[in-house]
Parts: C-alpha cells; sequence; structure tokens
C-alpha cells in the first residue's frame, strides 16, 4: 500500500509541475518592411490619381456632349457678331441665312442689326426668335493633369451657364423670297461683352402664298 502511495503521489507531482509550467508564447512576425509600406501607398495614390483625372475627364466631355445635344435639338446656331459671316439656321418650315450686320448700344443693351435670307420660295408673315447671349464660355485647361483643373474648369461653366440670359422676340416682318431682310432687336440688359457668347434659334409658322384662280 505504502508503494501504491508512494507511486500515486509522484505522479500527482509530475503532473503538478508540467501542468504549472508557462507554455510556449507563438512567435511575433517580423514588422514589414517600412519602405515597401511606403511603397504601396505612393503605389496607391497614383492609381486614385488617375481614376480621378479619367473621371474628371468623362464628366466634362458628358457636359460637352449634353450642352451640343441641347443645340442640335433647339436647332441652335452661334451668332459672332463681331463678323458680318452669315450662318445657316434651321427652323421648323425650312432653311434660313443670317448674318450680323451692326452693334450699338442702346439703353442698357445693344441693338442688333441683322439680315435673314430667305432662300425658299415663299414669304413668310413674320417670325420668332429665341436669343441667349452672355460672356464667353470657360476654356477648358490645356493641362488637365494639373489638380482639380478639370473640376475648376466644370464649376466654372455651370455658373457660366447659370450666368446667361435669354429672350423670345416675336416679329411681323415679312420675310421675303430670294432677298436679305433686315432686321432689329434689342438685348438687354446686355454690355459689348456679354455678346461674346450669342446663340439663336428660330421658328416660322405663317406662310403667305398666293392662291391659284378657280376657273
Amino acid at each position: 500500500m505504502r508503494a501504491i502511495a508512494a507511486k500515486c503521489v509522484g505522479g500527482l507531482a509530475l503532473t503538478l509541475l508540467y501542468g504549472c509550467q508557462p507554455t510556449s508564447e507563438p512567435k511575433a512576425e517580423p514588422p514589414p518592411d517600412l519602405a515597401q509600406l511606403q511603397q504601396n501607398v505612393a503605389e496607391l495614390q497614383r492609381a486614385v490619381a488617375n481614376l480621378s483625372s479619367t473621371l474628371a475627364a468623362q464628366s466634362s466631355d458628358i457636359m460637352t456632349f449634353k450642352f451640343e445635344f441641347e443645340m442640335l435639338h433647339d436647332k441652335t446656331v452661334m451668332i459672332d457678331v463681331s463678323t458680318p459671316e452669315y450662318q445657316c439656321i434651321d427652323t421648323n418650315t425650312g432653311k434660313f441665312l443670317i448674318s450680323c450686320d451692326n452693334v450699338q448700344p442702346y439703353a442698357q443693351g445693344q441693338k442688333l442689326t441683322f439680315r435673314i435670307g430667305n432662300p425658299n420660295l415663299v414669304t413668310f408673315s413674320g417670325f420668332k426668335l429665341h436669343a441667349k447671349w452672355g460672356r464667353r464660355a470657360p476654356t477648358y485647361p490645356a493641362d488637365n493633369q494639373q489638380p482639380n483643373a478639370v473640376g475648376t474648369w466644370q464649376t466654372a461653366t455651370a455658373r457660366w451657364r447659370q450666368s446667361l440670359h435669354d429672350k423670345d422676340i416675336e416679329s411681323t416682318i415679312e420675310l421675303k423670297p430670294g432677298i436679305w431682310n433686315t432686321v432689329q432687336f434689342v438685348l438687354s440688359p446686355a454690355t459689348p461683352e456679354e455678346l461674346d457668347y450669342l446663340a439663336l434659334s428660330m421658328t416660322t409658322d405663317r406662310v403667305s402664298l398666293y392662291r391659284d384662280k378657280v376657273k
């Protein structure tokens, strides 16, 4: 019995001895290389910058296409008041020619003298013009890789579009066929600098024709 008790005591002592020994901690991973981390961050920054530039360019293209689509949809033409060169303007009843002959100050605005050529074979009794005018549009940045260059242009363009004036002009002047018809109207408020951008659209809805005699 004493031998058995001794063995039991010895086994218990070994169990307590090994059970109380501290367990070994897992070895800590070596810290990552700082230079490699900096390189990874730099690459991510370059990728984000390239993506931002691409998105900004695409956004500016969408804005430009939208503006041009609106002009085509409204059959709008750009008029340079500093030159007498004519433009072809498309209307709901056919094509006309339009040219600015003269601009002079008038009250708080500008009086414009236009020639409207009617190449059609009929006389149009009156017409309507829709004018939109203002200062010159912001120029797209040549160096669009500069930080926020495109974003600044987009903001300036949005403000410019909001600053434009517009006016509906209705005239009872007959647009006779085969000649230049002189038309005058006033845009106000307007300074000479605020005619750097002038867009016109035109509609006609009354045609004058001779009736054939009934036999």
